[in-house]
């Protein structure tokens, strides 16, 4: 499908070197401060509940589930586990706003109500709720606390916010005094695309009120930093404004400001001006540190944005303490923020790259090529598991067909995935299999292209070789970003109808793009729970399929269009590769 669509790409023009603008900042917070976000997340007793609008904001945790859907029960299921954190996949970036907003009022409800159930029926000792209106301080703790049942008048800050319904929802106001405590991060992309205002309005409107919504874009695996309310996007010693970049200039969600505080006012029409967000600055994070950090949040309300500059992991640790703070303080905030965040505020330390040891690649496969065996991994139903049933189990985590290759599906057509797209083909290692995007867009020819690539697929993987699906690379978009949504969504179909008719458990997948890899693990795979095992590649999240899934404990690779070097493709299939073995092709297996 049509993940990203860019008609230009235009020479960047406003580029300030990395180190000289590094030089210029006062030197980094000297204390490494996980353990102590550690101990105040598990102090809390909050669980952090991540509304991923696309799969690849798994990319920075290991360990932690991932839901693709959001019933009560299943939802209840999580709440009552051990987790640190769950993700749900809304992939709402596919959706027009209006849809996305609405989605995010289904999915807010649910959380309300199982958060209730959750604790009615398990109540835990020293864990509260953040109650609207309740338990607020005027300075920050000095330690993790928990709530006090104490009430002082904070009054919000005077400035525009994004138009609010009624405090409480029927959901909220109805359970005030019984909730499990959590967290929501609304996880957006870290180049600024996504349904920014829709979801934040269609979650407030649910679950508020808050004090401030906290724009925190920082994504460091990728290089996009943000200084003195800048958003840059990073390559070797140059940082771009976003504005200047390709992806700016998404058929969807394009936008012209780099500056966070003009792009929430370009975002909201107008709606929220410029001068009425908030920000801290990294010098108050360098200099001040969490203590600075929570005083700056604590004077925050009436649901103002307020726009976080982070320019490294350990300005994001600061934040994070400070916020921590901030939040036993009685404060309730939104969070809408690239992946690092998530991870960071879950209290969940980095881990190294998995390897084909971890992945069980090299052992002997024990289930056959059409099914097999279930893994007995995590439940779809959510129950807890032992420290040592979450680490990845070498000779498990691989299992599947030792006779069938691998399938890689690209559907992204930002210009990285398509250099990396290039390099793949260009290394002869795999089958290549170009889906014609307009013959599948035509009634005409639509079912024939579809059989054929089936076709070709079916015959690689049962070779024992690696095939590659992609759409071709000329850009198919409608006259406005509706019908060009629609143009992707009827491509996917396609895409799944050919996965669909995939007879061979492939070795493993890999889905290239956002919204493709969503529509992979939904539709193709029927994934209802999944865990992060953790990432193959820097900021490449690696799953490991559910039981309930059409192939149980297959290898899963959600990888982000916008992310990698111009080879990271190629190294991820060869990664994964039987026998980490060169399989090139014979003949010229793809007619488009």
């Amino acid at each position: 499908m049509l993940d990203g669509q860019f008609p230009v790409n235009p020479e960047t023009s406003a580029r300030v070197s990395k180190s000289a603008l590094f030089a210029s900042l006062p030197p980094e917070w000297p204390e490494d401060l996980m353990p102590a976000i550690r101990q105040a997340v598990a102090v809390s007793g909050r669980k952090v509940v991540v509304l991923d609008d696309d799969p690849t904001g798994t990319q920075t945790v290991h360990d932690i589930p991932v839901w693709t859907e959001w019933s009560v029960e299943s939802l209840r299921a999580e709440f009552a586990n051990d987790f640190p954190a769950f993700f749900i996949l809304t992939n709402s970036r596919s959706l027009p706003a209006a849809e996305a907003g609405q989605l995010n009022r289904e999915i807010a409800r649910n959380l309300a109500d199982a958060a209730t159930a959750a604790a009615s029926a398990e109540p835990r000792q020293g864990a509260s709720g953040v109650i609207p209106g309740e338990g607020r301080r005027d300075a920050c703790p000095t330690t993790p606390t928990m709530i006090s049942e104490e009430k002082s008048a904070l009054s919000p800050e005077k400035g525009r916010s994004i138009p609010s319904g009624p405090e409480f929802s029927s959901s909220t106001a109805d359970h005030r005094r019984l909730l499990r405590p959590y967290v929501v991060v609304s996880r957006g992309d870290s180049t600024l695309r996504g349904h920014f205002e829709a979801e934040i309005e269609g979650l407030s409107e649910v679950l508020g009120p808050f004090d401030g919504v906290l724009l925190v874009p920082f994504f460091e695996t990728g290089g996009r930093i943000t200084i003195n309310d800048i958003h840059y996007l990073g390559e070797g010693d140059w940082l771009t404004p976003v504005s200047e970049t390709q992806f700016a200039r998404d058929v969807t969600f394009g936008y012209g400001r780099s500056n966070l505080r003009e792009w929430v006012e370009e975002k909201t029409a107008g709606r929220i001006r410029a001068d009425d967000v908030a920000a801290i600055p990294i010098q108050t994070i360098r200099h001040g540190g969490p203590e600075k950090v929570c005083d700056e949040l604590m004077r925050l309300g009436g649901r103002r944005i307020c726009v976080v500059n982070i320019a490294s992991g350990r300005d994001l640790q600061v934040f994070v303490r400070g916020l921590l703070e901030a939040e036993a303080g009685g404060k309730r905030f939104l969070y809408r923020t690239a992946a690092s965040f998530a991870a960071v505020r879950s209290g969940i330390a980095p881990r190294p790259l998995l390897t084909r040891a971890d992945l069980g690649l090299d052992e002997p496969a024990a289930s056959p090529a059409n099914g097999g065996d279930a893994l007995p991994a995590s439940s779809p139903g959510g129950e807890s598991r032992s420290a040592s049933e979450r680490s990845v189990a070498p000779k498990r985590v691989g299992e599947g067909s030792a006779s069938a290759g691998g399938l890689v599906v690209v559907g992204s057509y930002v210009p990285i995935s398509s250099e990396q797209l290039e390099r793949l083909l260009a290394a002869n290692r795999t089958v290549n299999v170009e889906v014609e995007v307009r013959a599948v867009l035509s009634e005409g020819s639509r079912a024939e292209e579809i059989e054929r690539a089936s076709r070709v697929v079916n015959d690689a993987l049962q070779r024992n070789q690696d095939a590659v699906l992609y759409t071709s690379r000329q850009l198919v978009i409608g006259p406005d970003p509706v019908e060009s949504l629609s143009i992707c969504r009827r491509v996917s179909e396609s895409l799944m109808e050919i996965l669909g008719r995939v007879r061979a458990r492939p070795r493993f997948i890999i889905a290239k793009g956002g919204i493709t890899s969503s529509d992979v693990a939904t539709r193709g795979l029927r994934v209802r729970r999944a865990m992060v095992l953790g990432q193959i590649l820097p900021g490449i999240p690696l799953w490991r399929l559910g039981e309930e899934s059409r192939w149980p404990g297959l290898i899963y690779v959600s990888f982000p269009g916008n992310l990698g070097g111009p080879d990271a493709l190629l190294e991820t299939v060869e990664k994964l590769a039987v026998n980490n073995r060169m399989n090139k092709t014979t003949g010229a297996p793809c007619l488009a």
